[in-house]
């Protein structure tokens, strides 16, 4: 008995520290916000990201799939057969 009693302590005094350290950030988390703001107002505007068409993704990918050759993967597999001498 006297290895339960132990064993409940430890755990009640691990849940009340994570709980704590969980409290402890969401704390500091808070009053530590100061929000979202832009660097600087007059910097050089954002890019937006070139999207390759999808013909030339198709192309590029069949340029290199042919420059690769073939591959191969190994793909381990599982599978647990159900007792069958029911």
């Amino acid at each position: 008995m006297r290895f339960v009693s132990e064993t409940s302590a430890r755990r009640l005094a691990l849940a009340g520290v994570l709980s704590l350290t969980l409290a402890l950030g969401v704390l500091v988390g808070t009053l530590v916000n100061r929000g979202v703001t832009v660097a600087s107002a007059g910097g050089a505007a954002a890019t937006p990201l070139a999207i390759p068409s999808p013909v030339q993704l198709s192309t590029t990918f069949t340029q290199l799939a042919k420059k690769l050759g073939p591959s191969v993967a190994a793909i381990p597999q599982r599978s647990f057969l159900a007792d069958q001498s029911i």
